[in-house]
């Protein structure tokens, strides 16, 4: 009996480790569709169609309504993606990352983004 709880507990922390890594390495790579943005005061943001996020490689451009389009180098280490605007260093966080579900927590707020392509 202690044994079979043993390899019980086994594979449920490796099915957790899994889980964990498998953020850390999803494929964030292509369009998404910027839904919505929550800010730090809890506020919600819904945006309307034509706003969208389109990540490549080494390059995030952020296609915003009224604020137009704006291309930034960036480096990615796991769940941490750092853009390099102007010369400087901006950090986006990725809270969720799903086939076609992803939430990243930038200085503006969380973008709630759903995949295009």
């Amino acid at each position: 009996m202690i044994a079979k709880t043993g390899y019980f507990l086994i594979a449920v922390l490796q099915l957790l480790i899994l889980g964990a890594c498998s953020a850390t390495e999803a494929n964030i790579i292509g369009e998404w569709k910027l839904q919505s943005v929550t800010y730090a005061d809890g506020s919600v943001n819904n945006l309307d169609d034509g706003n969208q996020v389109i990540i490549h490689e080494n390059e995030i451009i952020e296609q915003i309504k009224g604020h137009g389009r704006r291309s930034y180098p960036y480096t990615r280490k796991g769940l941490v993606l750092m853009l390099e605007p102007a010369g400087e260093q901006v950090e986006w966080q990725i809270l969720k990352a799903e086939a076609n579900a992803m939430e990243i927590l930038t200085p503006i707020g969380t973008y709630n983004l759903h995949r295009i392509q």
